[in-house]
C-alpha cells in the first residue's frame, strides 16, 4: 500500500482542503492599494500532511537537479552566502581594473512569482524527470486540484498558482524556474548566474547584443510559461571603477531601464561598485538604535 491510498477517501473539493485567503499590506497602511497588498495562503492541517509528503519527495528525487546558481530556499543556503558569493564575483571585476562599463549586472523581477505557476505546465516540466516517479507526479495533481481559495463565505476555484504560504510552494517555484537558469548558465556560466528564490541577477560583458541576447530569453521564457516579468522593477546596471557626470542613464535595452544604483537583497549596488548607499543607510540605522538606547 503507497501513501497515497492515505487519501483514497479524501476529495479534493472538500472544504477541508479550502485554503484561507488572508491579505496583508505591504505598506503597514490601513487602506493599501492593491498593488501594496500581499495574499498570504493558510492552508488546513491535511493540506499540510499532503505538502510536507509531497515535498520530501520532491527534494528527494529532484532537490539535485536544482541550478547550482539557486540559493532560495535550498538546504544549508542562505541569504548571505549569496551576497557573499555575488560581492566576490564583482571584487575580482574591479581587481581587473577594466575599462570603463565593461560589465553589467542585469536584474530580473517577477511579480507574483508562487501565482503564476501554470500548473499543466509545472506538471509537464517534472515529467521530463525521469527520477520523477508517477506516484510523486499523481500526489502533485492531487494537491494542485485540491487547491482552492476560501475568502469569507466565497471558493475561488483556480488553475494556476501554488499558495504563498504552503509549505511546498517554494520549491514548486525553483522546479518551475531551473529550465531558465540552467540556460542562462550556458550562455554567462553558473559564476555569473545568481538567483535567490524569485530574485534573478546575471552578470555579463556590456556589450548591447548579449544584453539584449539575455533580456530576449528572459522575456521569450516568461512569456512561453506565463510569468510576470516586471520590466519597470528590472533594471541593467552598467559597472565602472569610477563615476563620471556625462554618465548618461536615460536609455533603457528592450524597456529594461538603465540605472546608477538597484537595490537586490537588502544591499544597494551602485555603478561603481563603492556602496555608499548601504553604508549611509546602515549607519543612519546605528544611529537611530543608539538614540533609542539612551531614551531607554
Amino acid at each position: 500500500m503507497t501513501y497515497l491510498n492515505i487519501f483514497k477517501y479524501a476529495q479534493p473539493n472538500s472544504l477541508i482542503f479550502s485554503t484561507r485567503l488572508m491579505l496583508l499590506s505591504k505598506t503597514g497602511y490601513k487602506y493599501p492599494k492593491v498593488s501594496e497588498i500581499r495574499p498570504i495562503a493558510v492552508t488546513t492541517l491535511p493540506q499540510k500532511i499532503i505538502e510536507h509528503v509531497l515535498l520530501e519527495r520532491l527534494e528527494n528525487e529532484l532537490g539535485k537537479k536544482i541550478s547550482k546558481a539557486q540559493f532560495g530556499f535550498r538546504p544549508r543556503m542562505e541569504t548571505l552566502m549569496h551576497v557573499l558569493r555575488l560581492i566576490d564575483r564583482l571584487k575580482s571585476i574591479r581587481d581587473s581594473k577594466p575599462k570603463r562599463f565593461k560589465h553589467c549586472l542585469v536584474f530580473i523581477d517577477f511579480s507574483t512569482a508562487f501565482d503564476s505557476i501554470d500548473h499543466l505546465l509545472l506538471i509537464e516540466k517534472m515529467s521530463k524527470f525521469p527520477e520523477c516517479s508517477n506516484e510523486t507526479i499523481n500526489l502533485l495533481k492531487w494537491y494542485l486540484n485540491s487547491i482552492k481559495l476560501r475568502l469569507d463565505n466565497n471558493l475561488i476555484y483556480q488553475n494556476r498558482g501554488s499558495p504563498q504560504g504552503g509549505v511546498a510552494s517554494p520549491f514548486l517555484w525553483l522546479l518551475y524556474i531551473n529550465d531558465l537558469l540552467l540556460d542562462l548558465e550556458k550562455i554567462v556560466g553558473t559564476s555569473n548566474t545568481y538567483a535567490f528564490a524569485d530574485d534573478l541577477l546575471i552578470c555579463c560583458v556590456a556589450v548591447l547584443q548579449s544584453l539584449q541576447r539575455i533580456i530576449k530569453m528572459i522575456k521569450d521564457w516568461s512569456s512561453k510559461f506565463k510569468t510576470n516579468m516586471n520590466v519597470r522593477k528590472s533594471a541593467v546596471l552598467p559597472l565602472a571603477l569610477r563615476k563620471n557626470k556625462k554618465d548618461n542613464f536615460n536609455h533603457n535595452i528592450l524597456n529594461v531601464p538603465l540605472v546608477r544604483e538597484y537595490k537586490y537583497l537588502g544591499i544597494i549596488f551602485d555603478y561603481s561598485l563603492k556602496f555608499d548607499s548601504s553604508l549611509n543607510k546602515a549607519r543612519r540605522a546605528v544611529r537611530t538604535m543608539n538614540n533609542y538606547s539612551v531614551l531607554v
